[in-house]
């Protein structure tokens, strides 16, 4: 259970004449006067949808008491209704609930739905399936732009609710316009610019407020043959896309259905949001940029695959190497790709590359929900090595019609300070992401170990007080109650997407690591009595240390995120064992110099915590945490 509620009533039978009994609000229950023999202990309850594990188990009683522990989901519904002012069109209304306990439980794990508010409708009606005992805050907005993503401008509400032992419906809920931007004194990041054939790619970081909700609706690049912008040679505007997506801007030669055309040249650009009248700061500028493909020293050549994909009218298919230490793109742009694969020339340094590719099916310049796409935080792109010319393997696009994964973790947590003493256990994470259509609602309707149905919310900060972004897509996370989850395990989800078509999406467990994936913290990294204000943070690599990327993150005391390599305002989705040689000077991030800790000092006496999670090229995770 989670937020001070007591635990259900739930009835055990004992395999004598049979005898049953009721649990208390602890869960506890004790049989009396048992004869010796073996018997057979069985949980279950009335009124909710359940999992027990185990199932049963054998006791022998043999002139001693004997004792039988169980773990149980409880899954009960919670049923509403929102209001809101009628819309000139249709939009989506996303739910999700945050245990308000969020103390001592998992806000990771969102439960929610979604429904479609009609034009010049003011109410409609919910179910969220599959949700535990608990206190609960339902939120819900409407989304703007289609996105699937919360915006400050969105209409939005949420009511306090509980869960206690039966199915419930929450107090009614209104949804209220969101407050002002005010973005005048903010500014975008321009993170860098890289240019391709008739264009550039340009990634950037958004304007949020403390709880990592967007406040822009639209950003708009520039771009003049002048650092100081006397003259502005051309601009496009791309809509707010969230907070978790790719953040990528592709502007190019032939075409602009958001602005004027890139002609060929050596610019300088910046950019700016813009969130209803107001306007923000203009970035940094970055530049000079001379357009052109790149001119490196390796020629490699592939095809980007979408089988059965016709691209639509005009849209435009971006593919190339991200690299993964210099955050440099080296691509290529093919406006009219061709229909199902499209073959490319790329020149290359030596390096690590993110292999990717963008058909931007919806031709806004940027990467949205319905594109064919591997570069999203949803998804896990490809990485290569390249120190010669020569043919890539083909990149294939996801072309059904949503992508679904079930990721793995395994957490070890050293107890004691000692490498002995460790509470360990698995975790599963549904995921389900658009792909050739968008997302809009996810029930996972069976799974080993789980609670079905159950109803996923989609990910974002609308749905947690911390703001903690989560990337795209809709998402879950549970632990499996001391069960190991299996490679092959099948895990299948109702999907509903935004043309109110839906179906079946199928996700398989590709691989599950255990310790030998952990890096191994060495004694002096183990201590809690630190008498420095700077830790040691020194450990020894797996074993194999090349199959994994690794990120490290430093909490929490009362400061929350201190340090994360990598940084948050990266590309990046982990570092390898040969970037960073292990012991980690404290405040020196040796993949960013720019990404120090704050607070830059620790406090001594206070409590804190290190982990370094290792993760394999199927996005399946191990984790080890260590206090300090």
């Amino acid at each position: 259970t989670c937020g001070n509620v007591n635990i259900p009533n739930m009835q055990v039978s004992i395999s004598t004449s049979p005898v049953q009994t009721v649990t208390a609000t602890n869960g506890s229950f004790n049989f009396s006067n048992i004869p010796n023999g073996t018997y057979t202990i069985t949980p279950w309850i009335s009124g909710a949808v359940s999992i027990f594990s185990p199932g049963n188990q054998s006791v022998t009683v043999s002139n001693s008491g004997a004792s039988a522990n169980f773990s149980v989901a409880l899954g009960y519904t919670i049923s509403g209704t929102v209001t809101y002012t009628s819309q000139s069109s249709a939009h989506q209304v996303y739910l999700g609930l945050e245990n308000t306990n969020t103390s001592s439980c998992n806000s990771s794990t969102t439960y929610g739905t979604s429904f479609t508010a009609a034009a010049s409708s003011t109410s409609g009606t919910y179910t969220i399936q599959g949700v535990p005992p608990g206190s609960y805050s339902v939120n819900a907005f409407m989304d703007s732009f289609g996105y699937g993503i919360n915006n400050i401008s969105d209409l939005s509400g949420a009511v306090i609710t509980s869960v206690t032992s039966s199915n419930i419906t929450a107090p009614s809920m209104t949804l209220y316009p969101g407050g002002g931007a005010q973005i005048t004194s903010s500014a975008p990041q321009l993170q860098g610019v890289s240019p391709f054939n008739n264009g550039v790619l340009a990634q950037f970081g958004a304007i949020t407020n403390t709880f990592n909700t967007e406040l822009p609706t639209s950003y708009t690049l520039q771009w003049s043959t002048s650092s100081s912008f006397t003259t502005i040679a051309g601009s496009q505007t791309y809509p707010a896309t969230g907070t978790g997506g790719a953040n990528l801007w592709f502007a190019n030669t032939t075409s602009a259905t958001n602005g004027s055309t890139l002609a060929s040249g050596t610019y300088y650009f910046r950019a700016y949001a813009t969130a209803g009248a107001e306007t923000s700061e203009y970035s940094s500028t970055v530049g000079p940029i001379t357009m052109g493909s790149p001119s490196q020293t390796y020629t490699v050549t592939g095809t980007v695959q979408y089988t059965g994909i016709t691209p639509n009218s005009g849209a435009p298919l971006y593919a190339g190497f991200y690299d993964t230490g210099t955050g440099v793109f080296y691509g290529e742009y093919f406006p009219t790709p061709g229909t199902g694969s499209q073959t490319y020339s790329i020149k290359v340094p030596a390096g690590t590359f993110y292999y990717v590719a963008v058909l931007d099916q919806a031709k806004v310049g940027a990467v949205v929900p319905g594109d064919l796409q591997d570069v999203n935080n949803s998804g896990t792109p490809q990485t290569v090595t390249i120190s010669a010319s020569g043919a890539q393997s083909t990149l294939v696009l996801n072309t059904s019609n949503a992508q679904s994964i079930v990721y793995t973790q395994f957490q070890y947590d050293m107890q004691n300070n000692s490498t002995t003493q460790y509470n360990s256990s698995y975790e599963v994470e549904p995921s389900v992401a658009s792909a050739a259509k968008q997302v809009v609602g996810v029930t996972m309707v069976s799974a080993p170990t789980l609670l079905v149905p159950l109803d996923i919310a989609i990910c974002s900060t609308a749905f947690t007080s911390n703001g903690n972004s989560c990337g795209e897509g809709f998402q879950f996370q549970l632990n499996t109650n001391g069960v190991t989850p299996n490679v092959g395990d099948v895990y299948d989800f109702n999907v509903t997407y935004s043309d109110g078509t839906s179906g079946l999406v199928t996700a398989t467990v590709a691989s599950v690591l255990g310790t030998s994936a952990l890096v191994v913290p060495n004694a002096s990294s183990i201590s809690l009595t630190a008498t420095s204000t700077h830790p040691s943070l020194n450990w020894t690599y797996p074993t194999n240390p090349s199959n994994y990327t690794y990120q490290f993150q430093f909490c929490c005391s009362n400061n929350g995120d201190i340090w994360q390599i990598p940084g948050q305002n990266t590309n990046s989705n982990g570092f390898t064992y040969t970037q960073i040689t292990p012991p980690l000077t404290w405040g020196t991030d040796p993949t960013n110099g720019g990404n120090t800790p704050s607070p830059s000092l620790l406090t001594i006496g206070d409590g804190y915590n290190w982990q370094i999670q290792s993760t394999d090229s199927n996005g399946n995770a191990a984790i080890i945490s260590v206090n300090y």
